[in-house]
């Protein structure tokens, strides 16, 4: 339980860093590195709230067996 946990604290971090990335970025021209790494957070986040989800349901199967 506490890796899942651990895992939705870590993307909840990677997506509320790219949100403030991007309402930060207000000008019309971005940094073709500033973008790519924006493009890399949000990828990150992404795998790591679909493992998490994964895991609690996986979690959650495990526990109705043993009931």
């Amino acid at each position: 339980m506490k890796k899942i946990i651990s895992t939705l604290c870590l993307s909840l971090i990677g997506v509320t860093s790219v949100m403030a990335h991007a309402s930060h970025q207000s000008t019309p021209h971005i940094h073709v590195t500033e973008s790519l790494s924006i493009e890399i957070i949000t990828v990150l986040a992404t795998v790591l709230t679909v493992s998490a989800l994964f895991l609690i349901k996986k979690q959650l199967k495990k526990n109705r067996n043993h009931v």
